[in-house]
């Protein structure tokens, strides 16, 4: 049972990493304009894997064969959505990229309901309708989906799917293992495709190695470690639901380090999605229902 300071704990985490995931929108974008995206990808979770060993490798063996088969299918969907998400960033603005991930704050408690029968607090359900109009919004209010745009989709599908079998994976397995066997995963995935393409290269320019390092060290090894760390307490459904501060998170970036402006609908939108996440997390009977780290409390 978790006491409230601990869970605010538990959610700046979670919140602090989503900013930096919101910041390697541009970062990635930038880099992948002169690189080719399954050998950035591939180079930046095997940097990530290697970076973790040295602090997981006890971990991994106690993983056992079941827990390493369970963290490769979990890496898969990590891999689709980062490859879906990335491909999406060659092609529509890095805002527009960032809320449409934030989709995953919708997907992730509807699978949670069908797979899992798990039922969210309705203070969750409230939150997920107010992220959807606000990603409505950004969007372009009814404005029609390019193909980027639905890669991205496809990408907050993936991740909905990756934070829910992360969920189930970390109450009964040892979190660095299981973070460092997804990310490998990952990268394997990434450099055998960038391989078979012909498109693995090392990179040759500073803005490339800047913004693997970037990606490896916060985003992939100290917020992989960190969500897996938080999720032993905190539901997916409540999960997703802070992390959907990550297209705000990116739209202030693009906006700081590319110049990218939304329109007032949009920063409409950007708002909805805000309060979603602080209301959904701050509501005092939502909130300590979640203190219990078997999830007891969402329904």
């Amino acid at each position: 049972m978790l006491t409230r300071p601990q869970y605010l704990a538990l959610v700046g985490a979670l919140l602090a990493v989503t900013a930096v995931w919101g910041l390697t929108f541009v970062t990635v974008q930038e880099a992948v304009r002169s690189f080719p995206v399954m050998s950035f990808l591939g180079w930046r979770f095997a940097a990530a894997a290697l970076l973790l060993v040295p602090f997981t490798w006890r971990d991994l063996g106690k993983l056992g064969w079941s827990g390493v088969l369970t963290g490769a299918w979990i890496g898969v969907f990590l891999a689709a959505g980062y490859v879906l998400q990335t491909d999406g960033l060659t092609l529509i603005p890095v805002p527009t990229v960032g809320f449409i991930t934030g989709l995953v704050v919708v997907f992730t408690p509807i699978l949670a309901l069908i797979v899992f029968r798990h039922r969210p607090h309705w203070v969750v359900w409230v939150g997920v309708a107010l992220s959807t109009a606000g990603l409505w919004l950004l969007t372009g209010a009814g404005a029609s989906w390019s193909g980027g745009d639905l890669l991205v989709v496809g990408s907050a599908l993936a991740f909905a799917v990756q934070i829910l079998g992360t969920e189930a994976a970390v109450r009964r397995l040892p979190v660095g293992g299981l973070v460092l066997v997804e990310v490998a995963t990952t990268a394997a995935i990434s450099l055998v495709w960038a391989g078979a393409a012909r498109q693995l290269v090392v990179p040759h320019l500073a803005s490339t190695w800047v913004a693997l390092g970037i990606t490896a060290i916060f985003a992939s090894v100290i917020g992989g470690l960190v969500q897996g760390w938080v999720q032993r307490s905190i539901s997916a459904s409540r999960a997703a639901i802070i992390m959907s501060a990550e297209p705000a998170f990116a739209a202030l970036f693009a906006y700081l380090l590319q110049g990218s402006v939304l329109n007032p609908i949009g920063w409409l939108g950007a708002v909805l999605i805000m309060v979603a996440v602080l209301g959904v997390q701050l509501w005092p009977r939502a909130q300590s229902a979640q203190m219990d780290p078997q999830g007891a409390g969402d329904g």
